[in-house]
């Protein structure tokens, strides 16, 4: 049985999978996974962690995971309205 945190990140990119084309969700990953480490590196360098920088340290992936699809459900909003009035 997978713990909490897991199923719910399961079900958070489940639903962003099923929301997203599918061209689009290997984007949102990268955009989630820059943002997390941009802030994860931004704190270390401010000061503001305690522990060391490790390969192994955790991320909460899914606090960056839901706004990056977010950013892709409203990328791909924009662009079916501008193809949508490029036909008429």
């Amino acid at each position: 049985m997978l713990p909490l945190w897991a199923e719910l990140f399961l079900a958070l990119a489940a639903a962003g999978g099923a929301w997203l084309d599918w061209v689009m969700i290997p984007v949102v990953i990268e955009i989630a996974a820059a943002a997390a480490l941009t802030v994860y590196l931004s704190s270390h360098l401010a000061g503001q962690r305690d522990e060391p920088l490790r390969l192994t340290s955790r991320l909460p992936f899914g606090l960056f995971l839901a706004p990056a699809i977010w950013l892709g459900l409203s990328s791909l909003a924009a662009g079916a309205i501008n193809a949508a009035s490029m036909i008429y």
